[in-house]
C-alpha cells in the first residue's frame, strides 16, 4: 500500500511538475512578448526624443543668432545715422536697452573693436541688463579678438576660451561688424557662463528630465534642461552609475566610431544621436543612457537554477517578478521620455505637430492662447482655418517634405485681424523611411521687424525735414541709372535752392529758417508724384530724382513748384531757384549733378526765382 501510494504520489508530482512547467513557460512567453513590445516602444520613443532634441537645438541656435544679429544690425544702421544725423552713442545705448527689454536677452553683450577696445556693454544682472561705458572685459577675450582675422560677412561663430590664471571658462558667441566699405571694424560678442547656458535652454522644460540624458556640444559644453542641481553634481551622479570599463570600450571601440546605436555597455543601453554637423568641426552629440540588467545572462541563470533545484513554482514566481519589475522600469523610462518630450514641446514659443495631410495632431498652450481657442479645439483642424499666411502654409509643408526642413519668416493674418511676423522652423520627421509628421516651431518677431523698419527710416531720412538724405538719394539714383540703361528710359535731376536763405536766417532766426525748410518739403510733397524722390542735399539746397521724366515734364514740375513758393502768403515768404538736367545713355550721376548744379548757379546769377535747364546753357555756348 505504501509502495502504491508512493508510486501514485510520484505520478502526481510528475503531472504537477509538467503542468506547472507548461503554465510557467506559457506565462513566461507572454511576458517575454510584452517585454519585446515595450523594448520596441522604448526604441521608438528614443528616436522621437532625439528628434525633439534636434528641434530644440536648432531653435536655440536660431534664437541666439537672431538676438545677436538684431543687435549687430542695430549697430550697423546707427553707424550710417551717425554720418548724417549726428547721433551719438547715447542713441545706440537707448536702442540696445529697448531690445534687451523686449527680446529677453541672455548673457553679457559687448561691441569689441579690432584693437580690443570696448565702447559699450550690456551686462546681465538680477535686475536685468545694465548699460556700461568703456566696460572692461577679461584680457584673454580681448587678445583673442585682437588676433582674430576674418573675411566672411555675417557668419556667426562660437568659441570656448579657458583662462588659466583664474581657471575660468568663457563661452562666447560672436559675429563680425563691417562698415559700408566692407571693412572689418569689430565684433558683436555675446558672453555666456555655464549658468547662462542652462538658463538659455530651460525652455526644454522645467519639470525633472531623464537624469541620464545629456547633450555634449562640439565645444565640450554640457547642456541639460534641468538645472535644479549643478551640472558638475549631475555629471558625477551620471558617471557614478556607469560601468567605467564598458563605457571606455564604448567610446574607444569601433561601434561608437561607426555610429552604432543602441549599444550594450554592460550595465545598460547607450543611445547616441548627432544633433547637427558643421564643416571642419566636431558635431553636437546627444547621449541617452538607460540602465538595465541583461536579460540573456539572467535567463541563463534562471535555466540553471530550474535545472538544479527543479522548483518550477519558485522559478516561475522569480521569473514573473523579474519581468514585471523590468516592465515597470521600462514603463518608467517611457514615462520619463514622454515627460521630456512634453517639456520640450511646451515653452514660450509657438509649436505644433502636423500630420502629412496638414491636420493638427498636437499644439502647445502658448500657440492656442495666441489663436484664442482651446488646444483641444485645434486638434484635427488645419492652421489655415485660423488665418492666412505669406508664404502659404501648404507651400511651406511641401518644401519641408522635399528638403527635410524649412526656415524663414512668415507673415500671418489671424481671423481676429491681428497681423504678426513669425520666425518659423518646420522639420519633417521620418520614421522607417516614411513621413511621420511635421514639427513646426515659431517665435513672434513683429517687434523686432518694427524696430528694424524704424531704424531703416532713421538711416535713410533727414531728421529735420523728413526728406531723404544724401546716401539714400545716391543709392536710388544708382538703381534708376541701371534701370534706365536696361529699358532706354530717361530720368531727370532737379536741384532746388532757397533764395536769400542766409538773410532770412539773420532776420528771423535759425528756428524760423528750419520751419521754412519744412514748409518747402511739405509743398513739394503735395505736388510731386509718388515715384519722385526728394532729398536734402545740404543746408537750404535740395535735389529731386524724377524717374521716367523727360526735360519738358521736369520743367513743368519746376514751374509749378516755383509758382507755389512765389504765391505762398505765409510769413516769412521765400522763393526758390531751380536747375534741371536730363540723363543721357551711360551718363554718370557725377556728371548729371554738375550739370544740374551749373544750371542752378545760372538761375541764381540771373536774378533767382526762375527755372534753368542745362540744355539751354549748351545751346547758348
Amino acid at each position: 500500500m505504501n509502495s502504491r501510494f508512493l508510486k501514485n504520489n510520484i505520478s502526481w508530482q510528475k503531472k504537477a511538475g509538467f503542468w506547472a512547467l507548461l503554465v510557467t513557460l506559457l506565462f513566461a512567453a507572454v511576458l517575454s512578448h510584452r517585454y519585446q513590445t515595450i523594448k520596441h516602444q522604448i526604441v521608438e520613443e528614443v528616436e522621437l526624443s532625439f528628434g525633439g532634441f534636434k528641434t530644440a537645438n536648432k531653435h536655440l541656435i536660431s534664437l541666439l543668432s537672431q538676438r545677436l544679429s538684431l543687435l549687430t544690425r542695430t549697430l550697423g544702421l546707427l553707424n550710417y545715422v551717425n554720418d548724417e544725423s549726428e547721433l551719438t552713442l547715447v542713441t545706440l545705448a537707448t536702442e540696445w536697452q529697448r531690445i534687451a527689454r523686449d527680446v529677453n536677452l541672455e548673457g553679457n553683450f559687448y561691441y569689441v573693436h579690432r584693437d580690443g577696445r570696448v565702447d559699450l556693454a550690456l551686462n546681465q544682472s538680477k535686475e536685468g541688463h545694465t548699460l556700461e561705458w568703456s566696460s572692461g572685459i577679461n584680457p584673454i577675450i580681448k587678445n583673442y579678438f585682437k588676433g582674430l582675422s576674418w573675411r566672411d560677412e555675417g557668419v556667426i561663430s562660437t568659441k570656448v576660451i579657458y583662462d588659466k590664471s583664474n581657471q575660468q571658462t568663457y563661452y562666447v558667441l560672436y559675429i563680425p561688424v563691417f562698415d559700408k566699405w566692407s571693412k572689418l571694424v569689430g565684433w558683436m560678442v555675446n558672453e555666456y557662463d555655464q549658468q547662462a547656458i542652462n538658463q538659455t535652454v530651460h525652455f526644454v522644460g522645467r519639470p525633472m528630465l531623464v537624469e541620464r540624458a545629456v547633450i555634449v556640444t562640439s565645444d565640450d559644453i554640457v547642456i541639460e534642461g534641468d538645472f535644479s542641481q549643478d551640472t558638475s553634481k549631475k555629471l558625477l551622479n551620471l558617471v557614478g552609475k556607469l560601468d567605467y570599463s564598458s563605457l571606455s570600450d564604448y567610446f574607444d571601440d569601433k561601434p561608437y566610431r561607426d555610429g552604432a546605436s543602441p549599444y550594450d555597455v554592460g550595465s545598460g543601453l547607450m543611445f547616441t544621436s548627432v544633433l547637427d554637423e558643421y564643416e571642419d568641426s566636431n558635431p553636437n552629440t546627444a547621449f541617452l543612457y538607460i540602465s538595465y540588467k541583461d536579460l540573456a545572462t539572467d535567463s541563463r541563470h534562471w535555466l540553471i537554477f530550474i535545472a538544479i533545484v527543479y522548483l518550477v513554482s519558485i522559478v516561475g514566481c522569480f521569473f514573473a517578478a523579474y519581468l514585471t519589475e523590468m516592465i515597470r522600469r521600462e514603463k518608467a523610462v517611457v514615462e520619463e521620455l514622454n515627460a521630456l518630450r512634453e517639456a520640450a514641446f511646451e515653452g514660450e514659443f509657438s509649436q505644433v505637430i502636423i500630420n502629412p495631410t496638414g491636420k493638427v495632431m498636437q499644439v502647445n498652450q502658448y500657440l492656442a492662447k495666441k489663436v484664442g481657442v482651446d488646444a483641444e479645439q485645434m486638434i484635427g483642424t488645419k492652421l489655415t482655418d485660423f488665418g492666412q499666411s505669406d508664404p502659404g502654409f501648404d507651400e511651406v509643408l511641401k518644401i519641408a517634405a522635399e528638403e527635410g526642413s524649412w526656415l524663414g519668416e512668415v507673415s500671418i493674418l489671424g481671423n481676429n485681424g491681428l497681423n504678426t511676423i513669425q520666425q518659423m522652423t518646420v522639420t519633417a520627421v521620418y520614421w522607417q523611411g516614411k513621413l511621420h509628421n511635421f514639427v513646426c516651431s515659431s517665435i513672434d518677431i513683429s517687434a523686432q521687424k518694427t524696430l528694424e523698419d524704424k531704424l531703416m527710416q532713421l538711416a535713410n531720412t533727414d531728421p529735420l525735414t523728413g526728406a531723404a538724405n544724401r546716401r539714400h538719394f545716391e543709392d536710388s539714383v544708382f538703381l534708376e541709372q541701371s534701370r534706365s540703361d536696361r529699358n532706354g528710359s530717361r530720368f531727370s535731376i532737379l536741384m532746388i535752392d532757397v533764395d536769400h536763405f542766409k538773410q532770412l536766417n539773420d532776420q528771423y532766426g535759425h528756428d524760423t529758417g528750419d520751419l521754412c525748410l519744412i514748409r518747402l518739403v511739405e509743398t513739394i510733397t503735395k505736388l510731386k508724384r509718388e515715384t519722385d524722390l526728394l532729398a536734402r542735399w545740404g543746408g537750404e539746397e535740395f535735389i529731386m530724382l524724377l524717374p521716367e521724366t523727360d526735360l519738358t515734364q521736369a520743367i513743368n514740375l519746376a514751374e509749378r513748384l516755383r509758382l507755389a513758393f512765389e504765391q505762398d502768403k505765409a510769413v516769412p515768404s521765400f522763393t526758390c531757384s531751380f536747375g534741371i538736367t536730363q540723363s543721357e545713355k551711360d551718363s554718370s550721376f557725377a556728371i548729371l549733378y554738375k550739370q544740374a548744379d551749373k544750371a542752378l548757379y545760372t538761375a541764381k546769377n540771373n536774378g533767382r526765382n526762375q527755372v534753368v535747364e542745362y540744355a539751354s546753357l549748351m545751346e547758348t555756348d
